[in-house]
């Protein structure tokens, strides 16, 4: 639910008795009233799944609000939906970028850009059923998620010396910073908004870099496993699970900290696994 006016609040999906989906899965309340309009046959458009654990996020600029998330029957959804009010129209979102699959997360609008924070993970994502402690921005003029703006600009930070606060440990920002230093990158990037063009700034330094960390994975897989297991067909089988997993793919080319973390994560395992292999002997 989410207020629309002083006057009005606006409800969509949710669970009625007996934790059984609602029929309508869209009411208008006035407030001063108390009386309830369901709104169903007042939409055109795509319409969201009747889900919960969703948020419901009004922008008051532009009159619309933004449906992200939630979860039905089991099944997690990352779909952005947008209804505006003046309207009635329902509008799926094409978004673009890493688009995490949450549900009973925060959000919030800001500027025009919709916040998202915390939430839990689906069971058969990589995180498992795990609560998020990530913030991911929606910038719904450009229709892309956002995700290098963030770490990118950090990195020039660094460069530029300057002072900022973030709730990520600072190793994997200041990796960024060095490699893009380390290539001619001089931090003058300002990495304002999703859509932005590189041009004439040298940022390939940094995404190499990443995507260099990214490729260290299936090796180091394949070094673990084979230590674990002596045996090369498992070994083999679990590297090209991940040589061929679309999401590490895609993330390893972008200016994120997640092939970092990742890269030194399964450097840690195989280390420890290598330590403990050599202290049996």
């Amino acid at each position: 639910m989410c207020l629309s006016d002083p006057e009005t609040a606006i409800l969509i999906g949710g669970e009625g008795s007996e934790q059984k989906h609602c029929k309508d899965s869209l009411w208008k309340l006035e407030i001063d009233n108390d009386f309830w309009f369901p709104m169903d046959s007042s939409v055109s458009g795509p319409t969201p799944s009747c889900s919960r654990g969703h948020s419901a996020t009004y922008d008051p600029e532009s009159k619309r609000i933004y449906v992200y998330g939630g979860v039905k029957d089991g099944k997690r959804y990352s779909d952005i939906y947008m209804l505006n009010t003046l309207t009635w129209k329902w509008s799926l979102i094409p978004a673009k970028g890493k688009i995490p699959t949450l549900a009973y997360h925060s959000a919030t609008i800001y500027k025009r850009e919709l916040f998202v924070f915390g939430g839990i993970f689906p069971n058969l994502s990589p995180e498992g059923k795990a609560p998020s402690n990530a913030l991911y921005i929606f910038n719904p003029e450009y229709e892309i998620c956002w995700d290098e703006t963030h770490f990118g600009k950090m990195g020039s930070y660094y460069i530029n010396q300057t002072f900022f606060f973030d709730v990520h440990p600072p190793l994997g920002k200041m990796l960024i910073g060095l490699a893009g230093y380390l290539t001619g990158y001089d931090g003058s990037f300002p990495f304002a908004k999703p859509g932005d063009k590189f041009e004439e700034h040298n940022y390939a330094g940094m995404r190499a870099f990443c995507a260099l960390l990214g490729s260290c994975l299936p090796p180091f897989t394949y070094l673990t496993v084979l230590e674990l297991s002596k045996s090369l067909p498992a070994a083999l089988i679990t590297a090209s699970l991940l040589i061929f997993d679309t999401g590490c793919i895609t993330i390893s080319q972008y200016i994120l900290l997640d092939p970092i973390l990742m890269f030194f994560i399964l450097g840690s395992v195989l280390s420890m696994v290598k330590f403990s292999s050599h202290r049996e002997r």
